[in-house]
């Protein structure tokens, strides 16, 4: 990684999905004269901000920007609770999708669609579609800080899709009321994931996990 930073093929090293422990660790080894990891992409939504306290803190203290992806957290906080309750949630939360196995593990639970009752009711009384919501509120009112470097990673079908999601951030900050509202959702906290990596994928065997693996590629 040295020589290939060295040789000027990248300008910046960075991790995703390392516990905060494994960060300090690379940091700590990266000092004995290595590169040292300057960004950290991570997931980050309204219900999933368990890195504000175990991971940020440590990013702050070496100046590692954090990149925020899955702001709907896969899609969860669009879907609709009877929906992913009778299990048609489609998408990622389709069950004959090798990937909804993951999805359903995460969010599909009576805590986690008790959160998401009350975003579809705040979005509701805010008028302001589901996923405008979360990327709003990622944008202007999370603990991300762009002083800081930090940036959001957006997903999209195509153009199109990302044209609305990128028309939606410019409708700028939400109300003081609604995103004091926001906070409420983060009562799921005992329950929220921390990334599909670590709360779901290196819980499993190897044996799972290579089965999981082979659904995908089928």
């Amino acid at each position: 990684m040295n020589a290939l930073y060295q040789a000027g093929k990248f300008r910046r090293f960075g991790l995703s999905n390392f516990l905060p422990e494994e960060v300090e660790n690379v940091i700590s080894l990266a000092k004995k004269n290595y590169i040292l990891p300057s960004v950290y992409q991570g997931n980050y939504n309204a219900v999933g901000r368990i890195s504000e306290t175990e991971l940020f803190p440590i990013l702050r203290r070496h100046n590692i920007s954090f990149y925020a992806y899955s702001p709907v957290a896969g899609g969860f906080l669009t879907k609709k609770v009877e929906h992913l309750v009778a299990g048609t949630g489609g998408g990622r939360f389709d069950v004959k999708n090798p990937a909804g196995t993951m999805y359903n593990s995460l969010y599909n639970k009576p805590s986690m669609l008790e959160g998401l009752k009350l975003w579809e009711q705040i979005a509701e009384e805010a008028g302001i579609p589901k996923a405008e919501l979360a990327y709003r509120w990622v944008v202007y009112h999370s603990a991300l800080k762009e002083e800081l470097g930090d940036k959001v990673v957006f997903g999209a079908r195509g153009n199109e899709q990302l044209r609305q999601t990128l028309a939606a951030v410019k409708n700028g900050p939400l109300s003081p009321e609604i995103a004091q509202r926001i906070e409420e959702v983060w009562t799921v906290k005992h329950e929220a994931p921390l990334d599909n990596f670590n709360s779901f994928v290196a819980r499993k065997s190897e044996a799972e996990v290579a089965a999981y693996v082979r659904q995908r590629n089928d």
